[in-house]
């Protein structure tokens, strides 16, 4: 199928790239307009000019897709095989660990705050002071509730 799309032969330079590990556009490219030829003539020949310029520049096209991806190194005419990301499920409950712990942080900040917006009425002034590192954050009442300061943290 000389006329494939991008995403074909993306498919197909990554598994030739799997397989082999390291090696050189050029032999990527051969290996692959070997096969194209094979299946368009069931005998082992050479493409037309026309599909052979094609199938180069998608060859091309998919290891640059491949780089940008990640998948892939080049280093000058040498590829390298570096894979697909793998998450690991390690990776994810720590994730979630840290997700748990900022949501109740966040719920916590966000009773205390109600509870102060409860025990301050209408009238009351409340000065706020906040560092310069946005991490403290000092409230003083001018009613009978005495200052408080919070640590912020994310």
């Amino acid at each position: 199928m000389p006329g494939g799309g991008l995403r074909q032969f993306s498919v197909l330079v990554c598994k030739k790239l799997e397989s082999k590990g390291s090696t050189t556009y050029a032999e990527v490219l051969d290996e692959i307009i070997e096969e194209f030829a094979m299946t368009q003539t069931n005998t082992a020949g050479s493409l037309d000019e026309f599909h052979e310029k094609n199938v180069r520049r998608r060859v091309y096209d998919a290891l640059n897709v491949l780089m940008a991806l990640d998948i892939i190194t080049r280093e000058k005419k040498e590829i390298g095989w570096k894979g697909l990301c793998t998450t690991q499920i390690k990776d994810l409950e720590e994730l979630k660990v840290v997700d748990v712990q900022l949501m109740t942080g966040i719920a916590r900040k966000a009773a205390y705050l109600k509870d102060l917006e409860e025990q301050t009425s209408l009238h009351a002034t409340v000065e706020i002071e906040i560092s310069e590192d946005m991490q403290l954050v000092h409230l003083d009442f001018n009613r009978q509730y005495t200052a408080c300061t919070m640590m912020l943290t994310f």
